[in-house]
């Protein structure tokens, strides 16, 4: 689940308590697996340095006849070592059971959240197309500018007889791609609630045809 992907509801305008409580535990869950896996890591590190060091340092004095030094003592390295492979594993058991939660807290309000999620986007549908409308006429003018202003420079370093001023249809064709890609969207968030209200009339229609059938049967019996 790609659950460190999805926004906060906050951050959209959106006051959902169960989801950002759920998507905020996630997150925290995540945050210490990270850090205890770096500790552990480098606990790890630590431990074969110094034991490296160690082994160096007792082949130095074997090579020179000087007494064995002592062994470095690792012991509460290697158990601060097992402690946050201990916690690192239990916190990555932890992250599944936690998207468990935040797909249960969705599926709960899935209705509630749907209906102002989509009204919401409808807003941002209308709200993205007048930025492209009023966007694209400075930026048409400023390209215009600039296209007559090269065409002007090629003309007096050649000055022909004829001054062709630019054509290009290049903004609002771009600005077109843009305003179809609102329009895509539009389109697919009616065609889902019609899908999904037709689902809805069939499932009554089936509750209310067993109910019928069901009386029936009492009555006959």
């Amino acid at each position: 689940m790609t659950s460190h992907s999805l926004p906060k509801p906050e951050e959209l305008g959106f006051k959902w308590p169960a989801f950002a409580k759920s998507l905020e535990r996630i997150g925290n869950i995540e945050a210490r697996r990270r850090e205890a896996e770096l500790t552990a890591q480098e606990l790890q590190e630590r431990i074969q340095d110094e034991t490296q060091e160690d082994i160096r340092a007792l082949a130095a004095a074997i090579a020179s006849g000087s007494p064995d030094p002592a062994p470095p003592g690792l012991e509460n390295l290697r158990a601060q070592l097992v402690e946050q492979s201990r916690l690192a594993k239990a916190l990555q058991e932890a992250e599944p059971q936690a998207e468990s939660g935040l797909v249960h807290a969705v599926q709960a309000h899935r209705d509630e959240w749907a209906e102002e999620v989509e009204d919401v986007l409808l807003k941002a549908i209308r709200e993205e197309r007048k930025v492209y409308e009023k966007a694209m006429q400075p930026v048409l003018k400023a390209r215009e500018r600039r296209q007559h202003i090269e065409m002007l420079s090629r003309w007096v370093r050649t000055t022909p007889p004829v001054f062709s001023p630019p054509s290009d249809a290049t903004v609002p064709v771009a600005f077109a791609q843009l305003g179809e890609d609102a329009d895509r969207c539009e389109r697919q968030l009616a065609e889902l609630r019609e899908r999904e209200a037709e689902q809805l009339a069939e499932n009554t229609r089936i509750r209310e045809q067993a109910e019928m059938e069901a009386d029936e049967q009492k009555g006959a019996a």
